[in-house]
């Protein structure tokens, strides 16, 4: 587990620090694990390369990475400072600034719209409805205070499409989505085949994506 998620998420260091597991997915659906493939945890951090191909998706790729970036910032991962360095004021999606930027793209009229859009998006991606953690959710709304900073500050440069507030509550929702190692084995694996989900034969994302 992330030690600096432990840190700012308390429910995640109740986790069992021993747990472990690996899985890989072939592209014709086959699964091999090993240990502890099915207990779920919360996806977090790994969300943002799905999330982003599902904005990628309902953008196309290139107006998302004019909007987003893509420079590293070889700094830490919710540095502020990346932003104020960036002659753009944009870093890239893999990162929490970029990441919100992301968020904050996501298509929709009401703030439901906008999670049933991530919500089945990444389900899609693994091929079964995910459930939200709501200990980790509610234990992350109490400390996501940097990334709703963060937020403000992009929002103030004109580099957020939605209200801060909102964004950062989807963010928070969006890493609070349990999984597991065979849910995400599959997700990844779903990217690395152009988009199709080997399980379910559903088209995710387009090949270009």
């Amino acid at each position: 587990m992330c030690r600096h998620c432990s840190q700012v998420y308390l429910a995640l260091a109740r986790v069992a620090p021993r747990l472990f597991g690996a899985c890989v997915v072939g592209i014709n659906g086959s699964r091999h694990g090993a240990e502890d493939t099915w207990p779920p945890f919360s996806i977090m951090s790994v969300s943002k390369p799905f999330l982003y191909a599902l904005v990628c998706q309902a953008l196309r790729p290139e107006l998302a990475r004019r909007k987003l970036g893509g420079t590293g910032t070889s700094l830490p991962f919710d540095s502020a400072m990346a932003i104020d360095q960036s002659p753009d004021r944009m870093t890239n999606p893999m990162v929490n600034p970029g990441a919100l930027a992301s968020t904050s793209l996501v298509p929709g009229n009401s703030p439901e719209a906008r999670w049933r859009f991530i919500h089945k998006g990444l389900s899609r991606f693994a091929g079964s409805q995910l459930a939200l953690d709501e200990e980790v959710y509610a234990s992350a709304r109490e400390t996501h205070h940097r990334n709703q900073g963060l937020a403000f500050l992009l929002h103030g440069l004109g580099r957020l499409e939605a209200e801060p507030v909102l964004t950062t509550e989807l963010y928070t929702r969006q890493c609070s989505l349990a999984v597991t190692a065979r849910e995400l084995a599959v997700m990844g694996e779903t990217l690395a085949d152009g988009g199709v989900n080997p399980l379910t034969g559903t088209r995710v994302v387009d090949a270009e994506v």
